[in-house]
């Protein structure tokens, strides 16, 4: 039995109410939620001049030019940060589709972390030098959850992923998984980080940034963020690969 607005019903409530209040309209009738993709990257010839830009140590390449550190390998996007110590490079796209104001965005791409702890760092999210949320994986082998903002100074909120929480979920960062990041945003709401659970087969959130009701500003001060993979060769040669790769507005 079930009580819904104080009459006893046999047969269980819909669950119309999961998102609050505001999951229904002015009329207390249920909204649909249909997801529109913003950008999207696949790897499986190429990876497209037209899409994506490779920049080495902070030079774009020009699009005439062979690609330096990044290439497709059996539809792979494969991103080294280059040879030398202090070497970086950076594959985005050149849309930075913008945020969509009152509807979710989402963050979705499949990842392989060869050599966890070889030493470099590795990101991979939505972001540009100022702006953005993303993964990081640094040589000491763990997982961050990163958001950056610029507010006359550039910074970046770096919280770790509990690797107790990756081990339950049967989680191997050196093997293929998927990633999603989705922001609550409006500038102000949280942010959840997620992956893909080998022992349940769907993806869980493996970190929060419980923001609402925290911040004296913007947690990401231009939300207009490309697709983004970043490599820092700190003694090794450290490699992103990447399936694929899109950016969704929810609802």
């Amino acid at each position: 039995m079930a009580i819904v607005d104080g009459v006893t019903s046999p047969i269980a409530p819909l669950s119309t109410r999961t998102g609050g209040p505001l999951s229904l309209d002015a009329w207390t009738r249920p909204k649909s939620v249909i997801d529109r993709s913003l950008i999207h990257g696949m790897f499986t010839l190429a990876i497209p001049r037209e899409t994506w830009r490779e920049t080495v140590n902070g030079v774009e390449v020009a699009e005439t030019a062979a690609l330096v550190n990044s290439s497709s390998v059996f539809g792979l996007a494969e991103i080294y940060a280059g040879p030398t110590l202090n070497d970086e490079t950076v594959l985005d796209t050149f849309r930075s589709p913008r945020y969509e104001p009152n509807r979710g965005h989402l963050y979705s791409s499949s990842i392989i972390l060869p050599n966890p702890t070889a030493l470099g760092v590795r990101d991979f999210g939505m972001f540009t030098e100022e702006n953005g949320v993303f993964f990081r994986l640094k040589s000491d082998g763990f997982l961050y959850a990163c958001r950056r903002t610029t507010n006359g100074v550039t910074s970046v909120v770096e919280e770790k992923i509990n690797p107790v929480l990756l081990a339950m979920h049967g989680i191997d960062i050196s093997k293929g998984n998927i990633y999603d990041i989705q922001m609550q945003w409006r500038g102000v709401g949280s942010i959840g980080y997620f992956m893909g659970s080998v022992k349940n087969g769907y993806s869980v959130e493996v970190h929060k940034m419980r923001l609402l009701g925290t911040l004296t500003g913007l947690s990401v001060s231009n939300p207009s963020l490309p697709i983004a993979y970043h490599a820092t060769n700190l003694g090794d040669n450290v490699l992103i690969q990447s399936g694929c790769a899109d950016i969704t507005s929810e609802g």
